[in-house]
C-alpha cells in the first residue's frame, strides 16, 4: 500500500494513473479509438497516432514525467519518446491535428484544475 502513495515528480502513483486515464479518456473520445487499443500493443496507424496523442498530453497538459507515461501507456521510454518525436513532425504538416491536440491540451488542464479546486 505504501508503494501506492510514494511521490514521484510531485504526484503520488495514484494521481499519476488518475491523470493518465483523463488523458486516454480525452483521446479515446476525440479519436473514436476504444481505450484498451491504446494499452494494446497491436493497432493500425489510426491507434498509434491516438497513443502518442495521449504521451503528448500527459507530458504538457497533465504534467506526468516520461517514466509515469510510459508505464501509464505500458510502453518503454525509448517508445514514449519516438513516438512524441513523431507526433511533433506529424503536428507541424497537419494543421487539423495540431488544433486538435491543442483543444484537447486545453480541456484536460480545465478539468485538472477544476478538481484539485473541488477538492
Amino acid at each position: 500500500m505504501k508503494l501506492l502513495h510514494c511521490q514521484r515528480n510531485g504526484f503520488d502513483l495514484v494521481e499519476q494513473t488518475r491523470r493518465a486515464e483523463l488523458a486516454k479518456a480525452a483521446v479515446c473520445g476525440a479519436l473514436r479509438v476504444p481505450v484498451a487499443a491504446l494499452n494494446g500493443t497491436k493497432g493500425a496507424p489510426a491507434v498509434a497516432q491516438a497513443r502518442q496523442v495521449g504521451y503528448l498530453l500527459c507530458r504538457t497538459a497533465l504534467g506526468l514525467s516520461l517514466p509515469a507515461t510510459s508505464r501509464a501507456f505500458r510502453r518503454t521510454q525509448a517508445t514514449v519518446w519516438l513516438g512524441l518525436k513523431s507526433l511533433a513532425r506529424r503536428m507541424q504538416a497537419d494543421e487539423a491535428l495540431r488544433g486538435l491536440v491543442e483543444m484537447l491540451q486545453t480541456q484536460l488542464r480545465i478539468t485538472v484544475a477544476d478538481t484539485m479546486g473541488a477538492e
